[in-house]
């Protein structure tokens, strides 16, 4: 998977220094752009798109987990964005390609700002308990399962843009899958898949309700 690049490249699995972390993303992403008002996402775009394609996945996940994910629209353009990306990922692009349309779109700097400060204890925490485990979960073949998973999620998001948290949930899932490609740790695969597993039961079980 050329296209997704390896944060942990120690022998011990770690990232090296700030470089790769979830809160360093998120960081370059809150201070993306001149506006003091407005964040384009082609602006998000060329901040981190030399780093490739998994933190390209990981920030519009990780945003819409957030209380972030209540902006009108911003689930389904977050949503659209990724099913994009991670296609061009699973179909094997060296670099990653978003159109116009998407590029355009702005997202309120204030309101993106307090939903990265309101992660940052869970983001910290995530960066310091990934590293390389479970190596089968992350190889080649499962990382194009992975990514097959991702690339529906992110299309079927917008279908779910007013159903309250289910946004959010679904992006956890496409954020954990992400991470974990990322960073090789295969047991944050496994609980992407978990909570994959888990919503997918809950809304089984409200269907059968309703």
């Amino acid at each position: 998977m050329s296209g997704l690049p390896r944060a942990n490249d120690g022998a011990s699995g770690r990232p090296q220094g700030d470089e790769g972390t979830l809160t360093s993303l998120l960081e370059t992403v809150s201070e993306a752009g001149a506006d003091p008002e407005k964040i384009k996402v082609s602006e998000i775009a060329e901040a981190i798109g030399a780093l490739g394609f998994a933190p390209l996945l990981i920030v519009p996940s990780a945003i819409v987990v957030t209380p972030a994910s209540a902006i009108p629209g911003l689930s389904t353009v977050a949503g659209l964005t990724m099913a994009l990306i991670a296609g061009q990922a699973l179909f094997g692009r060296t670099a990653p390609w978003l159109p116009g349309w998407i590029r355009r779109r702005s997202i309120d700097r204030q309101k993106l700002q307090s939903a990265i400060r309101a992660v940052g204890a869970p983001t910290r925490w995530i960066d310091r308990i990934t590293r390389r485990r479970l190596p089968m979960l992350t190889g080649a073949i499962a990382s194009r399962v992975l990514l097959s998973i991702c690339t529906l999620l992110g299309l079927i998001m917008p279908l779910f843009e007013f159903i309250p948290t289910s946004s959010s949930i679904l992006s956890g899932v496409i954020l954990l899958i992400s991470l974990s490609i990322l960073t090789r740790d295969g047991l944050i695969a496994l609980a992407g898949l978990a909570l994959l597993g888990g919503a997918g039961m809950l809304g089984f079980m409200l269907l059968k309700l309703f």
